[in-house]
């Protein structure tokens, strides 16, 4: 298996990067256009949506600790 350049390694985590944040966004956006009758179900998809984001925001954190020879 061939090897990735340090120029291409570090695109190529950006561009996880970029996946990420944008599924943070995405998931708020959804969230934000969905019609909740009852608050306690409201509540419960919005600490979904919570975890959602910390663990988006831990996979970057990682990804970007990442460091490429």
């Amino acid at each position: 298996m061939g090897e990735l350049s340090r120029a291409d390694a570090v695109t190529k985590r950006d561009s996880y990067v970029q996946v990420f944040e944008s599924l943070k966004s995405y998931v708020e956006t959804q969230f934000g256009d969905m019609d909740f009758e009852n608050a306690d179900k409201r509540t419960e998809m919005y600490e979904c949506i919570e975890k959602i984001q910390r663990d988006c925001d831990n996979r970057i954190s990682e990804l970007q600790g990442m460091t490429f020879e």
